[in-house]
């Protein structure tokens, strides 16, 4: 999920094939707060320009519902980003929620804790107090994170010259499985930050006091980038960027290094 281009009303990163979990409502007394129920009851459609849930729609960064227009303000906590209605004087009142795959969610089903594995939509309604949660099919994510991964060549001339395009993408840690997913949207050093770095690609869902993490380049070498990955915030005691090195398949960093593939390490 690219937060940055959602709370602008592009829904790109969410675009894929989406599932009812099922409900949290009140009516069912004896279940807890957070277990779902009634699977498949609903179903919500997402394109780049917005989402729907039968009568009830995002387009840009407005919510339509049966009573009109309503304005969206967004705010982000423990990696979640969350929609609300500016106005909240209204009959029926609304709260999207979206949690990014590896982000922590308190949903179960009679199967079990909701895995964490998978992109989720909570949509909550003040209409009976319910809240229908979507998951993004594991086929949908699959493929875009195996797409991502497919694409992506590093073009070192271009980097050296601070174009990141080619950096753009989902990058794993074969190790330990930990993912950074690079956007397209470039962060240019604000008045006020020491670093040497003029630029960075933005690093999805992270923040540090409203500063994305980024990620970009430092210098190169000979066949590969030294770069750096963290925050322009002005705040952070010490170095707020950690160095790395971006290598393309094939070209070694050292001569412990027995890897073939390209990475960002």
């Amino acid at each position: 999920m690219n937060f940055s281009q959602l709370k602008q009303g592009d829904y790109s990163s969410l675009v894929g094939a989406w599932t009812e979990l099922g409900s949290v409502s009140p009516r069912y007394a004896k279940l807890s707060k957070t277990e779902l129920t009634n699977p498949n009851t609903n179903q919500i459609t997402v394109t780049k320009t917005g989402i729907t849930m039968g009568d009830v729609s995002l387009v840009s960064t407005t919510l339509k519902d049966n009573d009109g227009d309503h304005a969206l303000v967004y705010s982000e906590k423990d990696g979640l980003l969350v929609a609300t209605l500016q106005n909240q004087d209204v009959s029926i009142n609304w709260t999207v929620t979206l949690y990014p795959k590896g982000t922590a969610n308190p949903f179960k089903t009679s199967d079990g804790p909701v895995s964490n594995k998978q992109n989720l939509i909570a949509i909550w309604t003040s209409n009976n107090q319910v809240t229908d949660v979507f998951a993004e099919s594991a086929t949908s994510t699959d493929t875009a994170a195996t797409a991502d991964t497919k694409t992506v060549k590093l073009d070192i001339a271009q980097l050296a010259m601070n174009n990141l395009a080619s950096l753009v993408g989902t990058w794993v840690n074969a190790s330990n499985g930990k993912q950074i997913v690079v956007s397209k949207e470039i962060m240019n050093r604000p008045e006020g930050s020491n670093s040497s770095m003029k630029s960075g690609a933005i690093v999805e869902v992270t923040t540090t006091n409203a500063y994305p993490e980024v990620i970009g380049v430092v210098g190169s070498e000979s066949g590969y980038i030294q770069g750096a990955i963290g925050t322009y915030d002005p705040s952070v005691d010490g170095s707020p960027f950690s160095p790395l090195t971006i290598l393309p398949a094939g070209i070694k960093a050292n001569d412990n290094d027995d890897s073939d593939s390209t990475r960002i390490g």
